[in-house]
């Protein structure tokens, strides 16, 4: 029988490929808006554009700029639209995350005395978070909508400079409907807001978690960094996969774009059950009790037992308690960590995934995985690790 941590592991890891679909779907749902607003653009750009010109006066230039704020209107009420009942969306998944945590840990903890703390979460400053690199929700989607307006602004500048039709730069802008628009500049808008939908929801769940966990710090004292091992994980999280950090402490997810690491509390057993005499198992229909003075006294018969001292007694007690969390509670689970995956893999795999020297590298056992980024997670290169592990290069015999 599993032990609670890797009973833990296993659901969280399975609870990860579920979270991803609702992502997957969140990501399309800011596609489709962004689509529904392509005919209403289209039909503002085919209104306005033949007003414009490039001619250096300032009755051009005023109609540039009441130009641009038309066109921001256009587009924002797209962006708005989506982001209010995306803070709806997430707000809904920092309380279903924290009942699934509440209901995995109580279950596989299966103790009538142990209830896990729901944290109280202050959801609105919870979505104020920054995702990567201390930018807020808010700050992001603010990018997305301003690099959306200025790459408009300047492909239709091109177009006009070119002395394009009006029709040319609108379909150059927009795309073909049936390709689902992926030839259009504002292609790139649809790139960008898959990947921070997905960020941004990946983030607010590891935080909530990361909440639950520190209102649990009696009993959670470490985090296993854990990564989805496939041909889209980076080096970065391949590297720190399997990696214990102290709670609170270390590489938090998302450390990228994309990202869809995360941590898993480890349950210190001998935290869990402290200097109790008895738990109770929930597990069984009768509700079986644990009693560890009555197992100590078995072990060394009742006559000797009277004859104890009550230190002596409770270090026997002591001593089947241990016995019981190690066997039932557990320690780190098992798990093939991100560089024995990466082993397992073929060389064509390798040496796409890493380049081909730093594969060659990485085969002959020099350096570990790790030693393949610097401290932000950027994957180095050639001449960078060889100003670094010189000697590693010459005793794997790989000349850089």
């Amino acid at each position: 029988m599993k032990t609670v941590n890797e009973q833990i592991f296993d659901k969280l890891v399975k609870h990860q490929a579920y979270l991803l679909r609702l992502v997957s779907k969140q990501s399309d749902d800011f596609i489709t808006a962004l689509n529904k607003n392509n005919p209403k653009l289209a039909a503002f750009l085919l209104e306005n554009l033949s007003e414009l010109n490039l001619a250096d006066t300032k009755t051009s230039a005023i109609k540039w700029r009441k130009f641009e704020q038309a066109l921001k209107q256009v587009r924002a009420e797209m962006f708005t639209g989506f982001k209010t009942e995306y803070d709806k969306d997430l707000i809904k998944i920092i309380d279903n995350e924290t009942k699934y945590m509440k209901a995995l840990y109580d279950n596989s903890i299966a103790l009538a005395e142990i209830s896990m703390a729901v944290p109280v979460i202050e959801k609105t400053n919870l979505l104020n978070y920054g995702a990567i690199d201390g930018k807020t929700i808010s700050r992001y989607f603010e990018e997305i909508q301003y690099g959306d307006i200025d790459r408009i602004v300047q492909n239709i500048r091109t177009g006009l400079i070119e002395r394009k039709p009006v029709y040319q730069i609108v379909n150059d802008l927009i795309g073909s409907k049936n390709i689902e628009y992926n030839d259009g500049v504002t292609q790139l808008t649809r790139n960008n807001a898959r990947s921070l939908v997905r960020t941004i929801t990946q983030g607010i769940v590891n935080s909530s978690r990361e909440e639950f966990y520190k209102a649990n710090s009696d009993i959670v004292k470490q985090e296993r960094f854990t990564a989805v091992l496939d041909g889209r994980t980076t080096v970065q999280c391949l590297s720190l996969d399997g990696n214990l950090y102290l709670l609170g402490e270390g590489p938090n997810p998302p450390l990228h774009r994309n990202c869809r690491s995360l941590r898993i509390a480890v349950i210190d057993g001998m935290a869990l059950v402290g200097e109790r005499g008895y738990v109770t198992d929930t597990r069984t229909p009768r509700q079986l009790r644990i009693d560890w003075r009555a197992d100590a006294k078995k072990a060394v018969g009742a006559d000797e037992w009277k004859t104890l001292t009550e230190k002596e007694r409770y270090k026997l007690i002591a001593k089947e308690r241990t016995a019981w969390q190690n066997a039932n509670i557990g320690q780190t689970p098992v798990k093939t960590t991100g560089s024995q995956w990466l082993k397992t893999t073929d060389k064509s795999f390798q040496d796409d995934f890493l380049g081909k020297k730093q594969a060659e590298l990485f085969r002959s056992g020099q350096l570990t995985l790790d030693k393949f980024v610097d401290n932000s997670g950027k994957k180095l290169s050639v001449d960078e690790l060889y100003g670094m592990y010189a000697d590693e290069f010459k005793k794997a015999g790989i000349k850089p």
